[in-house]
């Protein structure tokens, strides 16, 4: 079992450049589903850290797929949500085309898009969010709210775009909301947010484009050069 988790990525549309591409992120709004939008990334991670956790689970990533089974009462004691949130969000990832769900028998067996595919998913640092805080469920925040979601968001485009030889991602205000939709004014408190969680450092180090943006650089915390 690693340090980290494969975390699909490939249902983000990062590569497509086209400004009428699908950006799935930008569908997760406070606005219309509210707690169920940060409890379908909350999700998401546990279903990436129970597949990595899976002795099958891994095996099956290395054959090119990636299905895992996981409990709707292991669902809620990681991530702190009612169940009926939970299924909310678990419909929000499936509309998303993160993940398809199946029955067999009484389980659910949840196959991630992408994670068994080259270039089709990203590392999420499971160890340190795990032994760090115990779980998944400081994610989600004392009080769920707008900045927790706008923060999960970045937090997961930034895991998509990191380069693992720095173990940095660049990318600029306007990158940010143009695959979240997150406003540029309301970025630095999501960014503050994951800061003040240990999840993301900020570097002072930018990469100039133009006069009117530029890209910052930030850091996974729990991954390294190495991992």
């Amino acid at each position: 079992m690693w340090g980290w988790a494969k975390f699909p990525s490939k249902w983000l549309n990062l590569t497509l450049h086209e400004e009428d591409a699908l950006r799935p992120l930008k569908g997760l709004e406070w606005r219309g589903h509210r707690n169920a939008a940060v409890a379908a990334l909350v999700i998401l991670m546990l279903l990436a850290i129970r597949l990595n956790q899976s002795r099958r689970g891994r095996e099956l990533v290395d054959a090119g797929e990636a299905e895992v089974a996981v409990t709707w009462d292991d669902m809620r004691a990681q991530t702190g949500f009612a169940r009926a949130t939970i299924g909310k969000g678990i419909a929000l990832l499936e509309a998303t085309g993160a993940i398809s769900v199946r029955k067999s028998g009484r389980v659910n067996l949840y196959t991630l898009k992408g994670v068994g595919e080259k270039g089709g998913w990203c590392q999420l640092p499971q160890a340190y969010l795990l032994n760090a805080f115990g779980g998944l469920s400081h994610l989600k925040g004392a009080e769920t709210n707008r900045v927790v979601l706008n923060g999960l968001k970045i937090y997961v485009l930034l895991l998509a775009l990191r380069r693992q030889q720095f173990n940095t991602a660049a990318v600029s205000y306007s990158g940010i909301t143009r695959h979240t939709g997150v406003r540029r004014a309301d970025i630095s408190k999501a960014l503050s947010w994951l800061v003040s969680l240990e999840l993301v450092h900020v570097s002072e180090d930018t990469d100039s484009r133009s006069q009117e943006d530029f890209s910052r650089r930030y850091r996974i915390e729990g991954l390294t050069k190495a991992a």
